[in-house]
């Protein structure tokens, strides 16, 4: 998808799995740049990364 100015958004949905608590965290983003290296925003996983550590797994799909 072309954006506003030109270049091209990208529509991500992605599975984050936290390697110690094993909760997972699933959402969307949207971007131009594919691999950003986003793992999401919410509060659950930044209390999570706090509390344990960035011990992370992530796909896109």
């Amino acid at each position: 998808m072309e954006g506003n100015r030109g270049y091209k958004k990208y529509n991500i949905l992605y599975l984050t799995i936290h390697k110690i608590t094993g909760k997972k965290y699933i959402g969307s983003h949207e971007t131009d740049n594919p691999n950003d290296g986003y793992l999401g925003s919410g509060q659950y996983i930044k209390n999570s990364i706090s509390n344990y550590g960035k011990k992370i797994s992530s796909g896109k799909y």
